[in-house]
């Protein structure tokens, strides 16, 4: 008789590593799940899912934060008080990233990242957990590209380009 007992269904096995949760992105996790309020809203989830998943899609961050910037900076000040210069500038750097790396064979890697985030946190976080996955299962390959380079646009604008 085997005296091993199999883990239970929610505990990884022993050689199985768990997925590290930054104390950041587990607090917005939970406040995330605070405003949820019981639902499951893929809009809401969808900058803080692309934000993780981000570091999974194998794109020169450094780089596109680089044309990013350039994009901005370059961008006539007067065309700035509509204030979609983060719209803007997340489609042009989407198609500019896309002449260097295929978005296709990047997005799986990216869509598991939010998947592995999501099953780490569904015990804590069940709806933001949720959400999670239907960023990852839901969004179309460009509209998930997308979301990714708007990111970035995001992270500069908030650096203070484009002020």
């Amino acid at each position: 008789m085997d005296d091993e007992v199999p883990p239970l269904p929610s505990e990884a096995p022993a050689d199985v590593p768990q997925l590290e949760v930054d104390e950041l992105t587990r607090a917005a996790l939970i406040g995330l799940e605070e405003w949820l309020e019981g639902d499951i809203d893929v809009a809401a989830a969808t900058p803080l899912a692309t934000e993780w998943g981000l570091a999974a899609a194998g794109i020169d961050l450094a780089a596109a934060h680089g044309d990013a910037r350039l994009y901005i900076d370059a961008y006539p000040f007067e065309g700035r008080i509509v204030g979609d210069l983060d719209q803007k500038t997340g489609r042009w750097l989407a198609q500019r990233i896309a002449l260097e790396v295929e978005p296709a064979g990047r997005l799986p890697a990216v869509r598991d990242s939010i998947r592995e985030l999501a099953a780490a946190m569904q015990e804590t976080t069940p709806n933001a957990a949720a959400s999670f996955l239907g960023v990852a299962d839901g969004l179309d390959d460009e509209t998930l590209w997308l979301e990714l380079a708007l990111r970035i646009a995001q992270r500069e604008l908030r650096a203070g380009h484009g002020n």
